[in-house]
């Protein structure tokens, strides 16, 4: 059973603490969520960050993961010129704004609930349902969006040439 989003967030909060001590600085919420991402990716064939809220994970083992995740890695940046075809990139992943909020659109996401693609508020961890505009935090329901503000994030998911699921709202 994962966590919920009140303890996953105890948990990177507590994260951050011990290893901001052991590293002798401060290191963010975000530094530790995308070393998270970069360690357990592959073992739990994460595609996209906010998959880590899906998995079971023990305070102590993520904790250990960290400990020995290199973070002055996140000091070095830099720039290179990688030959990516832009379309293949944002053919499986698009990100816009829409009715106020951040959106992230997964063509092929590992859980296809809600909706296959759905639409995720990021920071919010909600997803929303293309078909019908209901949302889930934690596969709970928590509301539906207005038609229009349905239809919008539609139109935007379409002009990035993802396909949405069939409309299933009432006139």
């Amino acid at each position: 059973m994962s966590l919920t989003i009140e303890e996953f967030d105890d948990y990177l909060e507590n994260w951050r603490i011990e290893i901001s001590r052991a590293c002798g600085k401060n290191v963010s919420r975000e530094k530790i969520f995308d070393a998270l991402f970069m360690i357990l990716g592959d073992k739990y064939s994460l595609e996209h960050p906010l998959d880590l809220w899906d998995i079971d994970i023990k305070f102590e083992s993520g904790l250990k993961y960290l400990k020995e995740f290199d973070f002055t890695s996140f000091d070095h940046q830099f720039e290179i010129d990688l030959s990516f075809d832009r379309d293949m990139l944002f053919s499986t992943k698009a990100k816009f704004k829409a009715a106020g909020f951040v959106l992230h659109i997964h063509r092929y996401d590992q859980d296809p609930f809600p909706s296959n693609p759905h639409a995720h508020i990021v920071d919010q961890n909600i997803k929303i349902d293309l078909s019908n505009g209901n949302c889930y935090r934690s596969r709970t329901f928590i509301k539906t969006i207005k038609k229009k503000e349905l239809l919008e994030i539609r139109k935007k998911a379409e002009a990035l040439n993802i396909e949405v699921p069939h409309l299933n709202i009432s006139s």
